[in-house]
């Protein structure tokens, strides 16, 4: 998840507002995509106060036992790790 093509097909919700399934679809996705490694995801999408379309994902995942942290600015103009 640390590498920097992780999260591409989020550009896709971008300036719009998010699907009320957005984050249970995230962690679907992770635990689909890294079965291998990961025992559970949970995911909380915040909005910005104040801040038209802007989000703040926050995601934890354990993986091998221990457990990730990873958060996420999602704007209008892109995604960026926090």
């Amino acid at each position: 998840m640390l590498d920097p093509g992780w999260g591409f097909g989020l550009e896709q919700y971008l300036g719009k507002p998010l699907p009320s399934s957005f984050a249970s679809d995230i962690e679907i996705g992770v635990r689909d995509t890294f079965h291998d490694r990961v025992s559970d995801a949970r995911c909380v999408v915040t909005p910005v106060a104040g801040e038209l379309d802007s989000y703040r994902l926050d995601l934890t995942v354990e993986v091998d036992g221990e457990f990730l942290e990873l958060a996420l600015s999602m704007t209008p103009s892109g995604v960026r790790r926090l």
